[in-house]
């Protein structure tokens, strides 16, 4: 049965920023213990509404992957710092012990920084190797590929190899479809204007993964290409 996490978790969002600077009655400013403690339940429930939503899912991928882990059990999650494509096809046998119906991977930023003639084409080779891997793994399971999230412009000047990203995406794409797999586009996510990195440029602040999440979601019910 479809939840409706994606709608919980940004009505909590919501909540926790106007509680964060709502006064209390009479106008007396509310508490940092009392706003502190709301905010904690209001991420319990959004952790539990995920797990939820989740339950037969795993997430595979790098760094971006592992905040991942604060709304779903940590088990259903595999990060690694740096991870690539090809480094992810050593984490097959993790996923086949679980036996998810859906795996969702995010991968393709540390491989446009590969020392290859074409990062892209090397990253697309190993990426339908792993896809293939998993089929074999897990005969049944739903495979979602997302793409690369965009950086600030600051960090495009000081590491130009991210000018690839769009590239990188399109290629993405069109590796899914081949491999008849979902594609997740997560553009959309950065369209509202709100400011979701962290300060290194290339990373996200707790406020980007319950959108990221609802973006997961409403692919649940979508079969492969």
């Amino acid at each position: 049965m479809k939840t409706k996490m994606g709608f919980i978790l940004l009505a909590g969002a919501m909540a926790c920023s106007i509680s964060a600077c709502s006064p209390g009655v009479n106008g007396s400013t509310v508490s940092t213990d009392t706003t502190s403690s709301v905010n904690d339940q209001q991420a319990s429930t959004e952790a539990k509404t995920a797990e939820s939503a989740f339950a037969s899912s795993m997430f595979i991928g790098d760094s971006f992957v592992e905040k991942v882990a604060k709304w779903l059990d940590k088990s259903q999650t595999i990060a690694n710092a740096g991870a690539t494509a090809q480094f992810a096809i050593e984490d097959v046998d993790q996923i086949a012990a679980r036996q998810p119906a859906h795996v969702f991977i995010m991968l393709g930023s540390n491989d446009l920084l590969m020392p290859v003639d074409d990062p892209i084409a090397n990253s697309m080779n190993h990426y339908a190797k792993l896809i293939e891997g998993i089929r074999k793994a897990v005969p049944n399971v739903n495979i979602h590929v997302l793409s690369v999230t965009p950086v600030t412009d600051q960090v495009l000047k000081e590491e130009p190899r991210y000018k690839q990203i769009p590239d990188y995406n399109r290629s993405l794409k069109q590796m899914a479809a081949n491999e008849k797999v979902d594609y997740i586009d997560l553009s959309s996510i950065f369209q509202t204007g709100t400011d979701l990195h962290t300060e290194d440029g290339v990373h996200f602040k707790d406020e980007f993964y319950p959108l990221f999440l609802q973006k997961a979601e409403a692919h649940l019910n979508i079969p492969e290409s």
